[in-house]
């Protein structure tokens, strides 16, 4: 074996950063006592280390310790017998025997690992640094160098969660925070510490949108799940309500949202509809009064400091979509995420769709849970709930639903019974039928449902709301008591 070249060394340029009496230190301090490898074992690990001799025996030292072994020189002396001298005068094994002797304490065993985990991300960032250098130079074209942007930000994130830490926590810990979570609710009036939908019946059964949850809204075309996922953006946007680390309510939320088959323009007039309560068609004609002008003018005004980003880039993948929003939420701050929506994204190359949508929707809920947000993503319905009498979806309508119905917290089903019954009317010579079918869809037009089929802290269940097509829009729905 030969130890004699230190990764990330560069002869004849400044010397790469490392502490090699850091790394020394902290394995002398560990064949001092086998018990440090506890204490900064959840912070550093081999790749971590400088010199390639000090990183083969941590791993040497690892290994053995999972297998219950004292480790000690003598232990170790076998894996480096037959190793390189380190120079004329040192072999590894009396290498290893001066650790021992050399070492002081035990007590900065975290400090001294830190130390060294910090060194090696300044090497991380000074290879990245180098190798984009170098590619800027043969990049040619707009899609060259946003696809060079997207591979160093992923380095970069990638360096900047190069440390190992642990989430185990204990129970009474954990209780701490879901009473502290229950006098914030309180404190809000019983109102979901969530972010509200806007919805309020849809509040209560979900607990508002959770952290760290994934939202499935599904729906055949037509039904109005992107205007009902706009509508939530919207008003989350414009009026969530968080508790600062003072107690103070806030109305402080920025959401992104990837539109991939709608542009920019288009989402934005269906916001400026719903918000004016003025028709899409005439905003977009200009056929409306001065008084809607002038509600126009104010919902400018009202959205002039808004917190909805809207981006419409076509060919989004998991890995576009997770790198833009982590810098979104590094850069600016970001509290949820809307993606319209899982089908027309660009999959990744599993050996079937179905893997592929896994793929996206588990990625997608590890995104929500890292960045500590709900994500909504739509998704398109399969036709075989028109092939039933009852049009009602269910789980098992999700195209490729095992995957999206296993990692979804929760499933919501956007339905609209006029749809159906508007295709059914009968020629208007039979007065007879026509009759049934008028008192039919009378008592279901300008209705919709929001199917809760799934959900992993709340009631599952169907609430009402109002359906204005022309404005895009739902709206809360007066009845005697949700189902």
């Amino acid at each position: 074996m030969n130890f004699h070249a230190p990764r990330g060394a560069r002869p004849a340029q400044k010397l790469a950063p490392a502490n090699i009496a850091a790394e020394k230190a902290l394995l002398g301090a560990i064949l001092v006592d086998n018990r440090v490898i506890e204490r900064v074992g959840e912070i550093i690990a081999e790749e971590h280390f400088f010199d390639p001799l000090h990183a083969h025996i941590f791993k040497t030292i690892i290994g053995l310790a999972g297998k219950g072994k004292v480790i000690t020189p003598t232990v170790l002396l076998p894996f480096y017998e037959d190793a390189e001298p380190i120079d004329h005068l040192t072999t590894v094994p009396q290498y290893l025997g001066s650790l021992l002797a050399n070492a002081t304490t035990t007590i900065n065993a975290a400090s001294y690992a830190r130390e060294i985990v910090e060194m090696a991300r300044r090497r991380s960032l000074i290879v990245i640094g180098e190798d984009m250098t170098a590619a800027a130079y043969d990049l040619h074209g707009e899609a060259d160098v946003s696809g060079q942007i997207e591979v160093v930000e992923k380095q970069l994130l990638k360096v900047a969660d190069n440390a190992l830490v642990s989430n185990a926590e204990r129970y009474g810990d954990i209780m701490k925070g879901v009473v502290a979570d229950a006098l914030k609710a309180k404190k809000m009036g019983g109102r979901p510490l969530g972010l509200s939908t806007g919805f309020p019946d849809l509040d209560k059964r979900l607990g508002g949108l959770e952290p760290g949850h994934l939202i499935v809204i599904g729906g055949r075309p037509s039904m109005g799940k992107t205007a009902m996922a706009v509508n939530i953006a919207s008003h989350i946007a414009r009026s969530a309500e968080k508790i600062t680390g003072d107690g103070e309510i806030v109305a402080d939320a920025i959401v992104m949202m990837f539109s991939q088959e709608m542009s920019k323009a288009e989402v934005g007039l269906r916001v400026l509809a719903s918000d004016t309560g003025i028709p899409a068609n005439l905003i977009k004609t200009g056929n409306f009064d001065d008084v809607e002008a002038e509600r126009l003018r104010s919902a400018i005004r009202a959205h002039s400091d808004d917190r909805l980003i809207i981006d419409d880039a076509s060919g989004l993948t998991l890995q576009k979509i997770a790198a833009r929003a982590r810098r979104q939420k590094r850069q600016g701050g970001l509290d949820a995420l809307v993606i319209d929506y899982l089908q027309i994204m660009q999959l990744g190359k599993a050996e079937n769709r179905n893997l592929a949508i896994g793929e996206v929707t588990a990625g997608l809920k590890q995104l929500a849970k890292e960045l500590g947000i709900p994500i909504i993503l739509l998704s398109q319905l399969s036709r075989d709930n028109e092939k039933r009498s009852d049009k009602r979806p269910q789980l098992s309508d999700l195209r490729e639903s095992g995957n999206i119905e296993q990692d979804a917290d929760v499933v919501i089903f956007v339905h609209r019974e006029e749809y159906y019954i508007e295709r059914e009317k009968p020629p208007e010579h039979d007065a007879v039928k026509t009759a049934e079918w008028e008192a039919k869809i009378g008592q279901v037009r300008g209705k919709a449902e929001a199917i809760l089929a799934k959900v992993r802290n709340g009631e599952v269940g169907v609430v009402g709301l109002a359906w204005e097509g022309a404005m895009s829009r739902f709206n809360n729905l007066a009845r005697e008591a949700p189902r």
